[in-house]
Parts: C-alpha cells; sequence; structure tokens
C-alpha cells in the first residue's frame, strides 16, 4: 500500500456537514443511559410538532497554522441551541517521549 499524507487543512479552509435526527430517534435506543433516555423524552414531549425533524448542523474552519488552531460551530435551530468553540494541539518533547495535548475553549448557549 502507498502512504497517504494526513488531512491538512490550509487557512480559510472550512467544512460542513449537518444531519437529521428523526424525532422517534429520541424516545429509545439512540439514548445511551437511562439519564439521556429521560432528558430526551422531556425534550420531545414539549414539542408541539412530533413530525419534525431535528436538523444538527456543523461547520468548522481553519484559523491559524503554527500553532494549528480551528474554530467550530454546532447548532441545532428548533431546539436553540449552539456550541462555539475553538480547538489547538500543543506538543512536547522530552527525551524519548512526547506529549500531545488538545486545548480550546467551548460555549453552549440554549
Amino acid at each position: 500500500t502507498v502512504a497517504k499524507k494526513p488531512y491538512n487543512p490550509i487557512i480559510g479552509e472550512t467544512f460542513h456537514c449537518s444531519w437529521i435526527v428523526p424525532p422517534d430517534q429520541l424516545n429509545s435506543e439512540s439514548c445511551l443511559s437511562e439519564i439521556n433516555k429521560d432528558t430526551c423524552k422531556m425534550s420531545t414531549s414539549t414539542n408541539n410538532n412530533y413530525n419534525v425533524p431535528i436538523v444538527i448542523r456543523y461547520c468548522a474552519e481553519q484559523v491559524s497554522h503554527h500553532p494549528s488552531v480551528t474554530v467550530f460551530q454546532f447548532s441545532c435551530p428548533i431546539k436553540q441551541m449552539n456550541l462555539t468553540g475553538s480547538l489547538c494541539t500543543r506538543s512536547k518533547f522530552q527525551g524519548m517521549s512526547v506529549c500531545a495535548a488538545m486545548l480550546g475553549k467551548c460555549k453552549c448557549t440554549f
């Protein structure tokens, strides 16, 4: 096999995606724990229209190369929720070892 270069975004490059969570998926197996099941049931029971799919959108942009900084946003208009943040990696070499850390800030509004 031929080795491929790792994905290395350039400054200003953006990535966009979205996915749909059907309302019927919120009431049972899609929730991972009993606590999440209760939360999901409460959030769907307050919604007046059970047939409205929940759309989650994601956008990320590379804003700096050295140090590598990525900013991102998750949004869910139906639930009026936003999650924004920034992420950068720091690495430190010490003798025969390397330490890598993910640093950043995140803000959730609803």
